[in-house]
């Protein structure tokens, strides 16, 4: 039995060619100047027919709101990051200040073995305080770029927030049928 009957037959190419034979138009290469002006000649007549509604002040606050109270949080969140990473640089200064000092007291004393012991324990440890370090100017950088996004959004939407605050506590008399109706 040779392998040829073994494998299963593959059409596509076929398929593809037949196809082609018989609609070619569907072969045609594709002019994506004309799709482009095709679809935005669609987006305007939709946007004609499609008149945009109003927000209410309620769901307008409430979005503004949100916004500000995710923005606050992620501004904390990176503010924390930073003093952790801050920590451990601090952390591994003072791991590495304790192995040089006893690296010097075990070759004072003549324990190379320690000595030696401790160079590699401060190998690593420099090598953690440079990622502490990397990360550190990360995080920083991270964090300037939150509070300078806080900082934008709260001069463009807090006066807007604040009208909207005025707007939704101020109460609203429909008409005198309210009235006339207690």
């Amino acid at each position: 039995m040779s392998e040829h009957n073994l494998q299963p037959y593959n059409y596509l190419g076929l398929i593809f060619k037949t196809e082609r034979e018989q609609h070619p138009e569907w072969f045609k290469p594709i002019d994506v100047k004309q799709v482009e002006q095709f679809q935005t000649k669609l987006r305007a007549e939709r946007d004609k027919t499609k008149a945009s509604k109003p927000v209410p002040a309620q769901v307008e606050y409430n979005r503004l709101n949100n916004q500000l109270f995710n923005l606050k949080q992620y501004a904390h969140a990176t503010e924390v990051k930073v003093n952790n990473e801050a920590g451990n640089v601090r952390l591994y200064e003072d791991q590495l200040s304790t192995l040089l000092k006893g690296k010097k007291a075990y070759e004072a004393v003549g324990n190379l073995l320690a000595a030696r012991n401790h160079e590699h324990q401060i190998q690593r440890v420099e090598a953690d305080l440079a990622n502490a370090r990397d990360r550190l100017s990360t995080d920083m950088r991270y964090n300037s770029a939150t509070a300078r996004e806080l900082r934008t959004w709260q001069t463009e939407n807090e006066p807007r927030l604040a009208e909207l605050k005025k707007e939704l506590e101020t109460p609203k008399v429909i008409g005198k049928e309210a009235d006339n109706g207690r």
